[in-house]
């Protein structure tokens, strides 16, 4: 009976891959949640919400952040590393407001300075060094063209404050 239990919680360990989270790069789902890993580094909000890319886009911001990019850490990714450079801004957001960008539609121009999905819910960039300015602002464009080269169509532009 005891080699049995033993077999079946090795296969549970492994068929799982519970080791697997260690080291992988994490986003905050909140505020809360970057705080309570401590990587909240500032908020950020639209200047009216819903905010309105242009007279037919608008996008709902429930929530915007910047936070020091992380990696789980510890037994079940219990523990944070904070990465020594890097940050990335979360936006929290519904997922009708988000529903088509990557397709019809992007925040960014280029692959780096572009936001993507995090979630169904939510979309992030990933920044190299923090923000100088109080005022971040990225232009929108239709469809995806994320290559430098390539031209685009840019249908208005998309600006958080700091709070």
């Amino acid at each position: 009976m005891y080699r049995i239990f033993i077999f079946v919680l090795c296969a549970l360990l492994s068929g799982c891959n519970l080791s697997s989270i260690d080291g992988t790069l994490g986003a905050s789902q909140s505020i809360s949640f970057a705080k309570e890993r401590d990587v909240f580094v500032g908020e950020y909000s639209v200047v009216k919400n819903p905010y309105l890319i242009n007279d037919s886009l608008s996008i709902l911001i429930k929530s915007a952040w910047l936070e020091h990019q992380w990696r789980y850490d510890g037994f079940f990714g219990g523990s944070t590393n904070k990465e020594k450079n890097g940050y990335q801004l979360i936006l929290q957001t519904d997922s009708n407001s988000i529903r088509n960008h990557g397709v019809t539609w992007t925040i960014g121009l280029t692959g780096k300075d572009s936001f993507r999905h995090s979630s169904a819910h939510s979309l992030i960039i990933s920044l190299d060094s923090l923000p100088k300015r109080d005022t971040l602002v990225w232009e929108v464009q239709e469809g995806r063209n994320l290559a430098p080269q390539l031209s685009k169509t840019i249908i208005g532009k998309f600006l958080l404050v700091r709070k």
